[in-house]
């Protein structure tokens, strides 16, 4: 419907350098229904990669991120990563965990967001638990313990 092509023309708009038309029209799509996880989560991304705080607030403080599925809130953190937003990153990783406790990944991408963050002994639980589920993460792990100072 109209959300649908709402997204081809915030596309087109991001494809020719029209970040900010991009953004007014993902909100304008997202507040059609701001029950639709997928108009939330493009908003939102497109909201943070284009720096503008004010949609990242709007969306952010109006969506539940509980009620999102893990690729979509990787998507964000991502875009929270990709403009150097590291404590906005680790509320959305910290929220990915609880979706998907058994990737190990997630859990050495949330130590090192920890440790950004200087909360040590949470940076080390989580690398302890990475190489806890999978064993080719355990040096890494160990070498990332002792870089935090901590054993």
């Amino acid at each position: 419907g109209k959300q649908t092509i709402a997204f081809e023309l915030a596309q087109f708009y991001a494809l020719t350098g029209k970040a900010e038309k991009a953004g007014e029209v993902l909100r304008a799509a997202w507040r059609l229904d701001k029950s639709y996880r997928d108009a939330a989560v493009t908003y939102w991304t497109v909201a943070i990669l284009s720096k503008n705080a004010e949609m990242v607030h709007e969306v952010a403080s109006e969506t539940d991120v509980t009620r999102l599925r893990e690729p979509d809130l990787y998507r964000i953190a991502e875009a929270y990563r990709q403009v150097g937003d590291f404590n906005s990153g680790l509320m959305i990783y910290e929220q990915i965990v609880v979706e998907s406790p058994t990737n190990p990944r997630y859990h050495a991408t949330l130590a090192a967001l920890y440790a950004h963050a200087g909360r040590k002994e949470e940076a080390r639980n989580h690398a302890l638990k990475a190489a806890e589920l999978d064993a080719s993460f355990k040096e890494e792990a160990d070498a990332f313990i002792k870089q935090l100072g901590l054993k």
